[in-house]
């Protein structure tokens, strides 16, 4: 869970405060995490032993990324 948070938070603003880049592109990196857990649940869903999609990682993953986006803006009003 921590895990998630903070390679969220790490993506988001290193490749936004480092490459300058868009704030969305940065976004949609931070929730790369997320995309890939989902597409491995998806390919896991038809195995015979699937194993639950933990969403409390997607959701913690989307509180970095909100947790992130006002530390890019409060970056940016600087």
């Amino acid at each position: 869970m921590l895990r998630y948070i903070i390679s969220s938070l790490w993506l988001i603003l290193s490749f936004y405060l480092t490459f300058q880049v868009n704030r969305y592109f940065a976004i949609f990196l931070g929730l790369t995490p997320v995309i890939v857990e989902t597409f491995k649940y998806l390919e896991n869903r038809n195995k015979e032993n699937p194993q639950p999609f933990e969403i409390k990682n997607t959701l913690f993953t989307i509180l970095a990324v909100v947790i992130a986006v006002i530390i890019v803006g409060i970056v940016e009003r600087m």
